[in-house]
């Protein structure tokens, strides 16, 4: 659920509400039950009546508008109670439980992660080379805590770990059991929702999807910068360079990727109906797919890699709105792709790249890849205008 401080929000009208001998709080809605604590009466008191957050926060912790731990940790709690139903948006009816119908769940994209240890264990290094002792670190996308564990290890004195996904139940699991608990805090919610009660002198943010931007690693960062980070503060990642490259996909390949010839034949066996016009209408268009890089190695390449733009995250990045590029002509009448890949500079020593030359056998990135039309124009395998904007779009010029 998207929340800012004007969201408006009020709890069920029909709750039980038991006290535990330890002093917890038991929420009981439709049979479920939610284990909360400290301020979770105090919460639903301030939304017995419609309040946004901001307002609700100014009663429940008085002068702090959520600027200090204190704060920090009500705002996780009201998160909680959102997932859970016990709060709702003002006039929704039911519950607002938010549950797994519908939707992805995190755990397997992070099992992806740590197997791939290339890229983890280059985030590790990155973090041990950037964080100093006694440093503030902010770590936006926290997943399973991982990362922001690192920090801690690395010296740092606080560590303010964001997770607005499921998985923040199993980071905060992890990191009570890393022994760095009293120095990492998890903070529950979007970090453009939140505020910190310091600045940060490092930033940590592994929001890099297979489009680079995809997961809008620009506007965290900028975000981050303006509001969340102290004047020349450290990131990890430093620096992103993006690139494309032409390559002859192999037909077998091709097939997979498209209404192939003989899929079409599979499909007219099976069916009794003719897909043909529909692969001759798809061969004529520019589509988007995505392989592992890994297997983009193995095809004939158009030439070397050609680099788009770069990103630097030592200040407020910037992206260009368009860049034009001609790639090299190859034999004609073989189908063509041009991959999207990418290289980022973690630290000063260590860098990763997903481009298919040099990318590691545990690479859990996939490439985005345009297939191209079957025709081709002037000396060249095509222009193109790349738009960089939440994600990267390649619109063929010529």
């Amino acid at each position: 659920m998207s929340l800012d401080r004007g969201t408006l929000l009020e709890r069920l009208p029909e709750l039980t509400v038991r006290l535990t001998p330890s002093g917890g709080v038991q929420i009981e809605r439709d049979g479920e039950v939610l284990r909360s604590r400290g301020r979770a009466l105090s919460i639903l008191e301030a939304f017995s009546e419609p309040r946004t957050l901001e307002a609700a926060l100014d009663i429940l912790v008085p002068g702090s508008s959520a600027g200090k731990v204190e704060g920090l940790e009500v705002i996780e709690t009201i998160f909680g109670m959102l997932n859970a139903g016990v709060l709702r948006r003002a006039g929704e009816k039911g519950g607002g439980k938010q549950t797994q119908s519908g939707s992805v769940s995190p755990v397997p994209s992070q099992i992806a992660l740590l197997s791939d240890s290339g890229r983890t264990s280059s985030f590790l290094a990155a973090i041990a080379e950037t964080v100093r002792p006694g440093d503030v670190v902010l770590d936006i996308g926290t997943g399973t805590g991982i990362l922001a564990v690192a920090a801690a290890r690395a010296g740092a004195r606080r560590v303010y770990a964001v997770e607005a996904g499921e998985i923040a139940m199993q980071a905060r699991a992890f990191i009570e059991g890393s022994g760095f608990a009293d120095r990492v805090t998890l903070l529950r919610g979007w970090s453009y929702a939140l505020s910190l009660p310091e600045r940060a002198d490092v930033l940590i943010t592994e929001t890099i999807g297979n489009d680079p931007l995809d997961e809008r690693i620009v506007d965290v960062v900028s975000d981050a910068r303006r509001r969340l980070l102290k004047d020349g503060a450290r990131s990890v990642p430093r620096a992103l360079t993006v690139f494309i490259q032409g390559f002859v996909i192999p037909e077998k390949d091709l097939e997979e990727m498209t209404f192939g010839p003989e899929s079409v034949k599979a499909w007219r066996a099976a069916y009794g109906m003719d897909f043909e016009p529909v692969r001759r209408a798809t061969d004529a268009t520019l589509r988007r797919w995505s392989v592992d890089p890994h297997r983009a190695k193995e095809w004939p390449s158009a030439g070397d890699p050609v680099p788009l733009f770069e990103v630097t995250f030592d200040s407020i990045p910037a992206v260009p709105a368009a860049v034009e590029v001609e790639l090299p002509r190859f034999e004609a009448g073989r189908a063509a792709g041009i991959l999207l890949a990418f290289e980022v500079e973690l630290s000063p020593s260590v860098r990763i790249s997903t481009l298919p030359a040099d990318v590691r056998p545990d690479n859990s990135w996939r490439s985005p890849i345009w297939l191209l039309p079957r025709h081709r124009c002037g000396p060249t395998l095509g222009c193109f205008r790349v738009e960089a904007r939440r994600r990267i779009f390649l619109e063929e010029t010529c």
